[in-house]
């Protein structure tokens, strides 16, 4: 199990902090529900790797132990257990002495131990072994492995197909950034309503003939409302520019101020009239006076400041002929409609806060006290937005309104739109930026863990750039298919990434843990991973494949068909692309080949745990030589080495970086008697 660990862990590892990666920082989209649903993937890719790297080993662990223990009760125990233990240590001043299994292969016959242990141990054992290689041809006449190492890899190394690859994969790329600018934004509610349906029928209609919505236009904090009436009615001339706000004869619908304006104008006509037919004095009113004319003469009477003035009731008027109301009493005047016009306050949807307090008048009542409001913090202009179908449009709307708030707020009146068009279209504003800001992160975060887990910047550099590809394809795609740009389809972008991880870095990792020249490492990596790769891919699409069943166009169209492809996508770079990449440009080889000086020495290069060997013959300067070397010494002057016993050291480096560290040294003797050849004991009985 810690040879299995050793020689995968890693690549787990990796993959799986790229899918946390990959789901975090798509959290960056600032949309509530994707947000969630992003952190929730995140942490439970992370209870998933704890799974694989503690309590999957330990069960299987347990399983194997169970398995030896259940068969050996069944058979009874033999005097000798054959074991295959592969030994993988680090070179400590560049020396390593290990055995040789090209010179001395165990062959374990596999009715010794229990199913699970016997295809376990020939995972294990040299891929080079050629009585595992005619047993496995004769169990399958076709295996993945098989077609990797025989037929796949050898036309790979060819150099024309290298380049009809990088031509072809570069015409792809080409079409794919066609692709991205055929993309558009948006998400059509019919895609997420079944077809077929009288729910489809009448969104499908909306959408083609009934584009209306409304929205306001906010104004807000301690806007000086009385002092500052013309900066609203510029404000609101500005929408204007809007095309699409509806119009009533080619002007814009009013709104509050103008409401109150009217109605401020009307009772100062009544009043001016009563005055003049001697209904009215500074005194106050005869019994003949409306009770229009009354409530005006109670709102000229008001100074702002909690007193009654009789005298100015003919100094000042309601409404200047500018169109300016009496700033000091604006407040009372605000009371004063919003109780007593509620047809003009109910249409104006002025939506005050605070609200006005309740003054009905009265004209019977001689009281000429109204209460003021308090000063007003939140108020709404509002507007009706029509032929908004296309969501290029709504997003070009909104642009422009926003614009216009801005360019307000930043003159000292501060406001913001509002409305349905802004709570569910205004993603679009700023999608595409969150989502190459997403990518970049997300790229930007792989890049970093391969090269601290591989120790490779370049090796980091060449996956980030196929999984740039990789996204850019999968984007193009999006182009071609009709699937419009939303939130949906930009996480799942993201998380893309996570997923081509699974396809490039499996085979990065054997290339850079393989010996040989470029050539022959591509071979061994896809030769090792050629079948994983494909394993998790088939995994995924059985995953994913219920999804093409569901009666709802979005969950097919936005789920299967891009999961599918972002599958087909994956497979074909990882496998295709990446190894001839790394043919070519690919870093160099974590491991040298020893060149033996003597017996029992080895050049000083470092031997790493888990290589994979070169099954393919090497030129002079790239001699293959096993990670571990075994040197027959003490060879008994007696037998010769045709007798039955041959002594043999083992020096068995540790861990450890400490110079000064002694090696572990074993005698162990061949016994020839045994019935199975190559097989190897301790010398002192051990």
């Amino acid at each position: 199990m810690g040879q299995c660990l050793g020689s995968i862990g890693v690549t787990v590892l990796l993959t799986s902090v790229s899918n946390m990666c990959a789901f975090f920082l798509a959290a960056i989209i600032p949309i509530p529900a994707l947000r969630a649903f992003s952190i929730q993937a995140g942490v439970l890719v992370f209870f998933n790797l704890m799974s694989m790297l503690f309590v999957f080993p330990a069960i299987i662990s347990i399983n194997l132990f169970c398995s030896e223990k259940c068969l050996s009760c069944l058979k009874g125990k033999r005097k000798t257990d054959v074991v295959e233990v592969a030994v993988y240590s680090k070179a400590v001043n560049g020396n390593v002495i290990v055995e040789n299994h090209q010179d001395h292969e165990k062959k374990v016959s596999e009715v010794s131990l229990p199913p699970s242990v016997a295809s376990s141990k020939q995972n294990l054992t040299n891929r080079d072994d050629p009585s595992r290689e005619s047993s496995t041809k004769k169990r399958c006449g076709f295996t993945l492995t098989w077609f990797a190492k025989d037929v796949f890899g050898p036309i790979l190394q060819k150099k024309p197909v290298k380049i009809v690859i990088i031509f072809a994969f570069s015409v792809l790329l080409g079409v794919s950034i066609w692709g991205v600018t055929l993309v558009k934004d948006g998400l059509d509610l019919t895609d997420v309503v079944p077809r077929d349906t009288n729910e489809f029928n009448f969104m499908d209609t909306q959408a083609k003939y009934f584009g209306f919505y409304p929205m306001f236009v906010v104004t807000k904090d301690d806007f000086d409302y009385a002092n500052n009436h013309q900066a609203l009615f510029n404000l609101h001339s500005e929408f204007n520019a809007v095309n699409n706000i509806v119009r009533t004869n080619n002007s814009l619908p009013e709104f509050w101020l103008s409401y109150m304006q009217k109605w401020l104008r009307k009772l100062q006509g009544t009043f001016d009239k009563e005055y003049a037919e001697n209904r009215m004095d500074k005194t106050g009113w005869q019994l003949n006076a409306s009770s229009d004319g009354i409530l005006a003469y109670k709102l000229l009477v008001q100074t702002g400041e909690d007193s009654i003035n009789r005298d100015q009731v003919t100094s000042i008027k309601l409404v200047a002929d500018n169109g300016t109301i009496y700033q000091s009493g604006f407040y009372y005047y605000l009371t004063a409609w919003v109780s007593n016009d509620l047809l003009g306050y109910q249409t104006s949807l002025a939506g005050f806060t605070p609200a006005p307090p309740s003054w009905v008048h009265d004209a019977g009542r001689t009281n000429l006290t109204i209460p003021k409001s308090q000063p007003l913090t939140y108020t709404q202009i509002p507007f009706y937005l029509n032929k908004m179908v296309d969501t290029e449009v709504i997003v070009k709307t909104i642009n422009t309104i926003r614009t216009i708030c801005e360019n307000y707020t930043d003159t000292g009146l501060p406001t913001y739109p509002s409305g349905i068009v802004f709570t569910f279209w205004e993603q679009y504003v700023s999608l595409r930026f969150w989502l190459m800001l997403s990518l970049i992160c997300v790229l930007g975060a792989i890049f970093v863990m391969v090269t601290l887990m591989l120790m490779n910047p370049w090796a980091a550099f060449v996956v980030a750039s196929v999984l740039a590809m990789l996204i850019t394809e999968l984007f193009g795609y999006m182009g071609f298919a009709g699937i419009k740009l939303s939130a949906v389809p930009a996480v799942i972008l993201i998380v893309s990434v996570g997923i081509g991880v699974e396809f490039t870095v499996h085979i990065t990792t054997a290339f850079l843990t393989s010996v040989g020249n470029r050539n022959q490492r591509m071979q061994v990596a896809i030769e090792h991973m050629f079948a994983p790769v494909i394993h998790g891919a088939i995994s995924t699409l059985l995953g994913i494949i219920m999804l093409a069943t569901a009666e709802f166009d979005f969950i097919v169209k936005y789920f299967f068909n891009v999961l599918a492809v972002l599958v087909a996508l994956g497979v074909l770079n990882g496998l295709v692309l990446l190894p001839v990449l790394l043919s070519i440009l690919g870093p160099n080889a974590e491991i040298t080949p020893n060149k033996k000086k003597g017996v029992g020495t080895s050049e000083p290069n470092e031997t790493i745990a888990g290589a994979y060997t070169n099954p393919l013959p090497v030129t002079e300067d790239e001699e293959q030589s096993p990670s571990k070397e075994i040197t027959p010494v003490n060879e008994n002057p007696d037998t010769g080495p045709d007798k039955k016993s041959k002594e043999i050291k083992v020096s068995i480096m540790s861990g450890s970086d400490d110079d000064t560290s002694q090696p572990d040294v074993k005698h162990l003797h061949r016994d020839t008697n045994s019935s199975t050849p190559d097989y190897y004991t301790d010398s002192t009985g051990m």
